[in-house]
């Protein structure tokens, strides 16, 4: 939609376009995790995990200490276990990001 386009180009006005795909992403990874076998679960949760998450990434959100600790610590404890709601506090984060960022200043 014309809407989304606009405000995707808002973010990236505000170097902060990584926030939309992180949300993007994630949500998708959500709708489909029921769909997914393990491993492909995994795979996904690991290219968020790279892409958005860790601190050495290219398109690296900023989110809290805590909540990137408890990422991390159910991926090592879980592996392939991972829950759908892992990235739940990351996208409500991220979302509340952008609804601010998207005010008038």
């Amino acid at each position: 939609p014309v809407e989304l386009d606009y405000f995707k180009s808002f973010l990236i006005a505000e170097l902060t376009i990584e926030n939309y795909f992180f949300w993007r992403d994630a949500n998708e990874w959500k709708k489909r995790y029921s769909d997914m076998k393990r491993s492909e679960r995994y795979e996904g949760f690991c290219y968020i995990f790279d892409t958005y998450i860790d601190h050495n990434s290219i398109l690296w959100i900023n989110i809290s200490s805590d909540d990137y600790q408890e990422i991390k610590r159910l991926d090592n404890e879980l592996y392939l276990d991972i829950p759908d709601t892992i990235l739940d506090k990351c996208i409500g984060t991220v979302f509340s990001y952008m609804s601010v960022q998207s005010l008038p200043k």
